[in-house]
């Protein structure tokens, strides 16, 4: 079974494994961001179910949300650093006692802009799934999204290197990926450096996507 001391999953910091209860099921300590220690199940943890002792809940939503994001330059993408599902960033919330899933992208557009009608989808600008940069955000129907994809060729079957929807690389950068991943760079890294998945920086890595020879004189 995995080691899961020393890392973090909300505001829980794993500080070491405690002895099994009755069901013998994996139980880790954790110390919350605000000094409270609780003993929890590995898969409440791994799969998201608690995210603090409750003291969350004390802060805005806003506050929550802008502490999961890599703010860079204006016209950069901004990653996000937190829970994702299908690339996309998720950020869990309590509404009437309930937990609700709030998509990151969205979250960004509704705290730069106001309310988002229902049944408009937000759409990203740059085709990077995990930037929440506001100004990478713009709405549109369901049926723009699926133009969109189609016209950026999202699709299986799509086209590659410059044409293709992580068109936020460039060859330049491909190289200087490949490059920085023989120097050490991690895939994670990487990924959070240039503000892309980390599925497109092991495609890039293993020369899926982007290929071609590295240049040593750029």
């Amino acid at each position: 079974m995995s080691d899961l001391a020393g890392q973090k999953f909300g505001r829980w910091l794993v500080l070491e494994r405690a002895p099994p209860g009755r069901a013998k099921a994996s139980r880790w300590l954790c110390r919350c961001d605000c000094g409270t220690e609780k003993v929890l199940h590995r898969h409440n943890l791994v799969g998201g179910r608690t995210l603090s002792c409750g003291c969350a809940n004390d802060r805005s939503l806003e506050e929550r949300f802008w502490e999961k994001v890599e703010r860079r330059g204006p016209d950069e993408c901004w990653p996000w650093l937190g829970s994702t599902a299908g690339g996309y960033g998720r950020l869990f919330s309590m509404e009437g006692g309930l937990r609700k899933v709030e998509t990151a992208s969205r979250l960004s557009y509704e705290i730069a802009r106001g309310p988002i009608p229902k049944g408009v989808e937000v759409l990203h600008e740059c085709d990077n799934p995990p930037c929440v940069n506001p100004k990478h955000l713009h709405l549109g129907m369901h049926t723009d999204n699926m133009r969109e994809a189609s016209e950026r060729a999202r699709f299986k079957n799509h086209v590659r290197g410059s044409r293709h929807h992580n068109a936020v690389m460039t060859v330049a950068k491909a190289r200087a990926v490949r490059r920085k991943h023989t120097s050490g760079e991690t895939i994670r890294g990487l990924a959070r450096h240039y503000g892309v998945s980390r599925t497109t920086i092991k495609r890039i890595v293993e020369g899926i996507t982007w290929s071609g020879r590295v240049q040593t004189h750029e």
